[in-house]
């Protein structure tokens, strides 16, 4: 998902082309969704950087619809904390 938006500078919407070649490349395999919020967008550099955390609510809704598809692995400087505010915020979601 980062990956993507950083080259592309586009997300990649569940249910598209891209999404689902990406899903019929993983056979039977789980498929392993990477997340990251850049640190900036000042520049294609500054974007690849990862930020502490996963703190923009709409990339925070964006990435939920993720997790009916495959799991979600986080790239943020602080990892696990990173993971575990996502995954309550993913709670809190599943709820509404």
């Amino acid at each position: 998902m980062h990956h993507h938006f950083c080259e592309t500078v586009e997300l990649m919407i569940v249910g598209s082309s891209e999404f689902n070649k990406i899903l019929e490349t993983c056979g039977d395999h789980h498929p392993k969704f990477h997340i990251s919020e850049s640190r900036g967008y000042s520049n294609r550099a500054e974007m690849f950087k990862h930020s502490n955390y996963i703190e923009n609510q709409q990339y925070i809704e964006y990435a939920h619809a993720y997790t009916k598809y495959g799991d979600i692995m986080v790239e943020a400087k602080m990892k696990n904390l990173s993971s575990e505010k996502l995954f309550k915020n993913f709670l809190i979601l599943d709820q509404k």
